[in-house]
């Protein structure tokens, strides 16, 4: 890939920074085997992966720290998908 140098230099001064912060991924499935396959994955791509198995924990999770991502399962026990993305939409934070 040809870069000029100009360009070059901008990426090598926002490198550092992009090594150094992590994006943080929240992962709810209930699938165990599942959810220990993709938080491999994704720590293994350098994301900071933060996972549970029901909407309850997302929400006490949510309340502490806001992900970049969420990925959720739909079909849950309890409380599922959409009822954790309607707790979202309602958080005044966003």
């Amino acid at each position: 890939m040809f870069v000029n140098a100009e360009v070059e230099e901008r990426i090598e001064g926002k490198r550092e920074l992009l090594e150094t912060t992590k994006s943080k991924i929240l992962v709810v499935v209930d699938n165990e085997e599942l959810l220990s396959v993709i938080k491999d994955l994704l720590g293994f791509h350098g994301y900071q992966v933060i996972t549970c198995s029901e909407v309850n924990q997302a929400i006490e999770i949510f309340n502490h720290t806001i992900p970049d991502l969420i990925l959720c399962d739909v079909l849950l026990p309890e409380k599922d998908g959409f009822e954790f993305f309607e707790f979202i939409k309602r958080e005044k934070s966003l």
